[in-house]
């Protein structure tokens, strides 16, 4: 969410038609009210002094406010408000390496684990929901020899001749499962 955007507004009524707002930060660090993610206008409007994204370790989940309301004669009214900021989908799933090189012997067995992919997404949303998948790089090849599981294991699924084909490059691809999707491909 960009600085300024707006969060909600604070509304009471007087009958004299002239109200003023504050609000203040509730249980608050030294450093969040130094540097406080919310301020409100005069409107009653609450809108964000910095950038939020969950991402960030400063930026917290829920945020509480003491709002209070006055009139000109000093009259007041005060509430509760519970900011919770909600994760979006804003960050790519991402490999450990660039590549990944893996070795197996001709006429190993059927899921035989030929070697492991590291995969990590920012995202609080779908931490751990990524999907994973292999694509045979040789289009002309349609017999898949391997295939990947949820934890990023490579496991082999056909059997494999040295003679008829020594070496495979396969494209592994991850998407993430929140809308919108992300994904990140990097060559085994």
């Amino acid at each position: 969410m960009p600085i300024g955007s707006k969060v909600v507004q604070a509304h009471a009524t007087d009958p004299t038609g002239h109200v003023n707002y504050s609000m203040q930060a509730w249980r608050v660090t030294l450093e969040e009210a130094e540097n406080p993610i919310f301020w409100m206008d005069s409107n009653g409007w609450v809108k964000t002094k910095a950038l939020i994204d969950l991402e960030n370790s400063v930026i917290k989940e829920q945020y509480k406010f003491k709002v209070e309301a006055g009139n000109n004669q000093g009259e007041t009214a005060s509430c509760w408000l519970i900011v919770t900021i909600n994760d979006i989908n804003d960050n790519p799933p991402i490999f450990s390496r660039p590549s990944y090189n893996f070795a197996v012997y001709e006429n190993a067995p059927r899921k035989k684990i030929i070697g492991k992919v590291e995969i990590s997404d920012a995202d609080k949303i779908d931490r751990g929901k990524v999907k994973l998948q292999l694509k045979n790089r040789d289009s002309a090849e349609k017999d898949l020899k391997f295939n990947i599981d949820r934890s990023g294991r490579i496991f082999t699924i056909g059997e494999i001749d040295r003679e008829i084909k020594s070496k495979y490059i396969l494209d592994i691809i991850a998407t993430d499962s929140i809308k919108p999707t992300h994904t990140a491909k990097v060559s085994h």
